[in-house]
């Protein structure tokens, strides 16, 4: 009887420690889709905003026309900027 209740122990020791398919192999999958699960939800934010601006420019004529200039610095015919310094 001693034979086989060691063995087991054995056993359910390498189990539990083996890198492969004991307790650390899970521990590395939790850490890992912990990290995915906080990755995804940054890219969800990310999109988020992408899509505030994307709902901005195709509802509000003026936001593109304001993009244009800003951030393309596009100017209508016969219009002169002027940039002034802080």
């Amino acid at each position: 009887m001693a034979a086989p209740l060691s063995t087991g122990i054995a056993s359910l020791a390498t189990l539990l420690i083996d890198a492969d398919n004991g307790l650390r192999a899970w521990w590395s999958i939790q850490r890992e889709l912990s990290e995915a699960r906080a990755e995804l939800a940054a890219l969800q934010a990310e999109r988020d905003v992408l899509q505030e601006g994307v709902d901005a420019l195709q509802s509000d004529p003026f936001e593109l026309e304001r993009r244009a200039r800003e951030d393309g610095g596009m100017m209508l015919p016969g219009e002169r900027v002027l940039r002034c310094c802080d």
